[in-house]
């Protein structure tokens, strides 16, 4: 019978009606949450244009971690929790406008999203969304200052073995009339949210394989494990790149560090991961609950939505961020100039930096130096792309004692 055939066309016609009946339940499902994202989206140009580092190897990578780490259990109750946690945040960065604050909102509201659009996730895709965050960049960059002195001292010991000539002053190492200072705008430490992101990809790909899950607390342990594997290949890079003269405008200076990752990071990393996988992973059990009232769900992101409009919003405002003053570093002075800048240091060694708004957050610590006495200030007031991010950090040393930290804007 073809289907110019009267019988075809009216078995077509009855399928139109169950048709529309199926779209009208799914469209909803669909047009609602995506309505939502639009506004979040529409949140993430409007005040955070400016301080994701969109082009930075952590946020890329973390873009191609959420949809290889997520695991959804679409059977499970729907819940709320990404809601509350969302609602705190939404509350502190009232109290504290920080751009940083309205990042971990929107991340809070996106799981939340998530968890009612296509069931209970897991929480990797969180870990991800928050090591994407361009303060974590600036927290390795900032706070590895005491790692980066000590990585300096044992690459010189051990320099210092197999070669002569060899001299450690702070972070700067000299080896046969070149000099090489440990920095953090070099590759190397600054790749520690790449590997974390690399371990949670890896960990999400073989729990889908073979369908098991660690534990937060096992997650955790090797997120620091993979992090120690870091800060280990960057004291083989630093003894590579001295040993050889490997100065930074040479190419192989960059591939040294993506070789170093890759052997002693991402390999090690390869073994490790499906081993606790397959011998501490445990079955994930759903457990279904009482459906939660869908028009709850509804008015809870609608909810959401206005609460995160509303802090963008103020922290749009100008002056609407508390101001800061640079800390005081014993034995040096600190001088306000006519252009607002401060001028920190003694007659001999002085630097410049410029206070800013933000939450200021520092830890003193002291170091030995050697040598000589030595100051050094780091700011980081702009992306690579040259637009001014929402995070800048410093770290200074002289006189036995280092200060160093970030403002969170």
């Amino acid at each position: 019978m073809g289907t110019d055939h009267p019988g075809a066309v009216n078995a077509h016609l009855y399928k139109i009606p169950s048709v529309m009946a199926q779209s009208k339940r799914i469209i909803p499902h669909i047009l609602f949450p995506g309505l939502i994202a639009g506004v979040y989206v529409f949140i993430v140009c409007y005040a955070l244009g400016d301080y994701i580092a969109w082009r930075s190897p952590g946020f890329l990578l973390g873009i191609a971690a959420i949809p290889m780490v997520m695991i959804r259990d679409a059977g499970s109750k729907k819940s709320l929790r990404f809601y509350y946690a969302a609602l705190a945040c939404c509350v502190l960065a009232w109290i504290v406008p920080a751009k940083t604050l309205l990042y971990l909102s929107l991340v809070m509201a996106l799981c939340f999203l998530a968890d009612s659009a296509v069931g209970r996730i897991n929480f990797l895709p969180l870990l991800a969304m928050l090591l994407m965050a361009p303060v974590c960049d600036y927290i390795t960059q900032i706070f590895t200052f005491p790692i980066r002195l000590q990585l300096t001292e044992w690459a010189g010991s051990l320099l210092q073995i197999v070669s002569t000539g060899v001299t450690v002053e702070g972070n700067t190492i000299f080896h046969r009339g070149n000099e090489f200072a440990v920095d953090a705008a070099c590759m190397g430490l600054n790749m520690m949210v790449a590997s974390m992101l690399c371990c949670i990809m890896l960990l999400g790909f073989y729990q889908k394989r073979l369908d098991l899950r660690l534990s937060f607390p096992l997650v955790a342990v090797l997120l620091a494990f993979t992090a120690a594997l870091n800060i280990f290949s960057n004291l083989f890079r630093i003894i590579l790149l001295v040993q050889f003269a490997i100065l930074p405008d040479h190419p192989m200076h960059d591939v040294t560090g993506i070789i170093c990752l890759a052997v002693y990071v991402i390999l090690p990393l390869l073994i490790l991961v499906p081993f606790l996988v397959k011998r501490l992973g445990k079955p994930h059990i759903v457990k279904p609950g009482a459906e939660t009232d869908p028009h709850m769900i509804t008015m809870a992101h609608i909810c959401l939505a206005g609460c995160v409009f509303l802090v963008a919003y103020k922290i749009m405002l100008p002056d609407a961020r508390p101001s800061v003053s640079v800390p005081d570093v014993t034995g040096y002075q600190t001088t306000v100039m006519d252009n607002g800048r401060h001028q920190t240091g003694k007659p001999r060694f002085a630097c410049l930096c410029k206070t800013c708004s933000g939450i200021l957050l520092y830890g003193p610590s002291s170091f030995h130096l050697l040598a000589r006495q030595r100051v050094c200030v780091q700011q980081y007031p702009r992306n690579p792309d040259g637009r001014k991010n929402g995070v800048h950090g410093f770290a200074a040393k002289g006189n036995g004692q280092a200060v160093y930290g970030l403002v969170v804007r």
